[in-house]
This record gives structure tokens, C-alpha cells and sequence, in this order.
């Protein structure tokens, strides 16, 4: 069933938790300090960069998010540009790479394990390395096989094919075109792979792979797969329906809006690829835009946000309150309570965060004429690690940079710090097991 608990063997050694949290804070410093000083190098750049927009660039590259206070496209060289692949490589399928096999240690040693997936198959994927393995390899198939087809129907390099292919997967939303992916409104194909991607790499893993193992019939599909499905689905026809109605897509002929509204739909939850001006689509494109950043995507998947499954948990808690019961639970079955508060934090966490960013920002642009509403879309899509952006990005104050900096690491490692935290306590100590 989803969101069930499982309990190893007895205990016979403990798995670090706040070792697992600083080596991940750690690779993440280190590849974000190499990336900028890659970046920085002559050979790298085409045109001007700071070390302050560099640090951007790197950060937004190694955690996935995609803003950026420059063109990339006039001033980044081929070779900067395979920097910016390495990082969104490693910033995306690494870290996942990394919390499975910290899973995978922990379960060995016996740490109890709360996680929202179906009991019998989540021993298999955390306990086995071959399916590592199989995410690694299916990644790098996927990215093939979509990096050939875009190398078909347009004509740039192969490169450049793997490149966005790479991105799209990694729901890293960069690309080396000067307007985004503007320039593709017309080519259906652009219009369906690149979305495609960004909803697998959203998905999370385990349903990916256990996607392929009921094709294959060695599996049946399980109940957290069709829940994922189900959300995901509901949640991009919403966006397709929003953005069909929004003024700013009356433009072109019909096929040419459906498509654009597909694509932004699928891209604005987890990416930030986009087809035209942001800053055109109406308010309430706008707010619907950040409801779904806010959300993201699901567990060990590339998204960030809140995650679609620890909304779900908090609003089940919800409901259980305003009942009056004493245990949160789904399709009749109480869930842990651990997991329930991991959920609670996660979500306290991204509010306070993301409120104290926009204070921030607000602050150090004063004398811009910035809207609130502009300030709060990119804090949020820089908590969220989607890139997307209203066309404030490049008029940034270098503190507001650094804001947006932090604000981006935190989005990125902030939901595995608490994961991390929970996983490793079976007792809910705060004290003991190593910390």
C-alpha cells in the first residue's frame, strides 16, 4: 500500500545521518565551487561573466534550477557549456544516486524506514544495486534515445540534442538558445519530447522502474505508481485547461496553442523551459503557475517543491484533526507518525523559507520597480529549483543574487535534509543513534 512503514532486522549498527546530511551539503559546495571556477576560465566564456554570476550560474546548474542573471547563449563557449551538463548531470541523477544508496545502507543495517512507496517493491529498489544501476543506465538510454530524435527535426549538433535532452530530463530547464525554447513553437515534435522528459525525470525512479518491470511482466504496476500517474496527470490537463483559457495564448492556430499549453504545463511544475514571455500570461496563469511549483514533483525524482506526496500527507493530516482522530490514514491504513511529521516540517520549512526570501529581496530592491508578485514568483521558483522567471533575473542587486543563491541550495538539499533526519531515529530521538 502507499506511504507504508517497513522494519528491517534488529539493529546492529547505525548509519550516520548527520554524516549522509553533511556529505551531500559538502559535494554540493565543492561541485558548485568547481563548476563556478570551470566556468570562470577563459576558455569557458565567449563573453563577460562575474564571479558573482558565475557562483549563479554554477548553483542554478548543479541544483537543477535553470535561472540565470546572463544569456548563457552569448556568453557561455562549447566548453562552458559541457561544465553546465556535468553539473546538471551530477546536480540531478547524483544526488538521487547518492539518498538510494544511503537507503540502501541504512536498510542493511537494519534502520527502520518510512517512505511513501509499496512495501514489497521499495525492499527490492533500496535493497539491491542493480536497480541503481538500472536508473543510471535507463537515464542515460532515455537521454539518447531523446537527444536522437531532437537531432533529427532540428538542425543543430548532436551536442546541443544531448544537451536539452540532458536538461529536460533532469528537470534543469537550461538550454543555449537565447529565448528559451521560443523558437520551437511550431515544431510538435520539440513540443512533445522535451515535456515528455521533464515528467519522467519528475516522476521519481521507482515508478519509472516499475513502470518497465510491469511492461516487461515481471511486475504488476503498484498502488504509489497509479497514485503518481493519477496526480500527475490530473495536475498537467488543470495546467493545460489554465493556460488554453489565458488571453496570452490566443495566438496561432489551434494544435500550435495546444501544444504550448501541454508544454508549459508539463515544464512550469518542475522546469523552466518556456515558449514565449512569462511575464505576458495573466494573473492568474501566474498564481496557478506557482501553486504548481510549489507542489513539484515526487521522491526520488529530479523535481523539487514540496513534493506532491508530503502535500497529500499534511492535508490527510489535516482532515484527521478536523475529525477528531488520533492517527492519519489513507485507503484505510494508518501511516507513521514519523512520516506524518516529516511531512509537517518539510512544508513549515518551504513557507518560512521562501517568506523570509521574499522579505529579503523586497528589501534590497526597494528602489526597483519590481512587483511583490513578481519578487515571490522567483523566490518560489528558485525554492523549488524550477528556473522559471518573470524576467527579473538579470536587473537583480548582487545581494538579491545572493539570496536567490541560497535559496536555490536550500531548495534542493532541504528536502533530503529532513528525510535524512527522519529515516535515521527509529525512536525519535533527537539525541541519540550518532547524531
Amino acid at each position: 500500500m502507499v506511504f507504508t512503514k517497513y522494519r528491517a532486522k534488529p539493529k546492529e549498527g547505525v548509519f550516520s545521518r548527520a554524516r549522509a546530511l553533511f556529505n551531500i551539503t559538502e559535494g554540493f559546495i565543492v561541485l558548485i565551487i568547481l563548476g563556478t571556477f570551470l566556468l570562470l576560465m577563459p576558455s569557458s566564456r565567449t563573453g563577460e561573466m562575474s564571479l558573482i554570476d558565475a557562483l549563479f550560474v554554477s548553483v542554478s546548474a548543479s541544483t537543477v534550477t535553470g535561472l540565470s542573471p546572463i544569456d548563457l547563449s552569448s556568453t557561455l563557449s562549447h566548453s562552458g557549456f559541457v561544465v553546465i551538463l556535468v553539473l546538471i548531470q551530477l546536480g540531478g541523477l547524483g544526488i538521487i544516486f547518492y539518498f538510494t544508496l544511503f537507503q540502501s545502507v541504512l536498510s542493511r543495517k537494519g534502520e527502520e524506514s518510512y517512505i511513501g512507496y509499496d512495501k514489497d517493491h521499495l525492499e527490492d529498489w533500496y535493497r539491491h544495486p542493480k536497480y541503481m544501476l538500472f536508473t543510471v543506465l535507463f537515464c542515460l538510454a532515455i537521454e539518447l534515445l531523446a537527444a536522437s530524435l531532437l537531432y533529427l527535426y532540428w538542425d543543430y549538433d548532436f551536442f546541443t540534442s544531448f544537451f536539452h535532452a540532458a536538461s529536460a530530463l533532469n528537470n534543469a530547464g537550461m538550454t543555449m538558445f537565447p529565448n528559451s525554447m521560443a523558437g520551437f513553437r511550431s515544431n510538435f515534435v520539440v513540443m512533445l519530447v522535451v515535456p515528455l522528459l521533464v515528467v519522467i525525470g519528475s516522476l521519481g525512479f521507482f515508478v519509472v522502474h516499475n513502470t518497465v518491470s510491469a511492461a516487461l511482466r515481471k511486475t504488476k504496476i503498484s498502488p504509489y505508481s497509479r497514485f503518481v500517474y493519477i496526480v500527475t496527470g490530473s495536475l498537467i490537463v488543470l495546467g493545460i485547461l489554465c493556460f488554453l483559457l489565458d488571453p496570452a495564448m490566443n495566438t496561432g492556430k489551434p494544435m500550435e496553442r495546444l501544444a504550448n499549453s501541454w508544454f508549459l504545463s508539463a515544464n512550469l511544475r518542475t522546469a523552466g523551459f518556456s515558449t514565449f514571455d512569462n511575464s505576458r500570461i495573466s494573473s492568474f496563469s501566474i498564481l496557478m503557475s506557482m501553486i504548481m511549483m510549489i507542489l513539484g514533483g515526487f521522491p526520488t525524482g529530479v523535481a523539487g517543491g514540496i513534493l506532491v506526496t508530503n502535500v497529500v500527507i499534511v492535508l490527510l493530516f489535516i482532515r484527521s484533526k478536523m475529525q477528531g482522530k488520533g492517527e492519519v490514514t489513507l485507503f484505510g491504513r494508518p501511516l507513521p507518525e514519523r512520516t506524518v511529521d516529516a511531512a509537517v516540517l518539510i512544508l513549515l520549512t518551504y513557507m518560512l523559507t521562501a517568506l523570509a526570501a521574499i522579505v529579503l529581496v523586497s528589501a534590497f530592491e526597494f528602489n526597483k520597480d519590481f512587483t511583490l508578485i513578481q519578487i515571490a514568483y522567483e523566490v518560489i521558483s528558485a525554492l523549488s529549483t524550477v528556473g522559471s522567471s518573470l524576467g527579473i533575473t538579470s536587473r537583480l542587486t548582487l545581494l538579491s543574487k545572493v539570496v536567490l543563491i541560497m535559496t536555490m541550495f536550500i531548495g534542493r538539499i532541504g528536502a533530503y535534509s529532513f528525510l535524512l533526519k527522519f529515516l535515521g531515529n527509529k525512536n525519535g530521538d533527537s539525541g541519540e543513534n550518532g547524531d
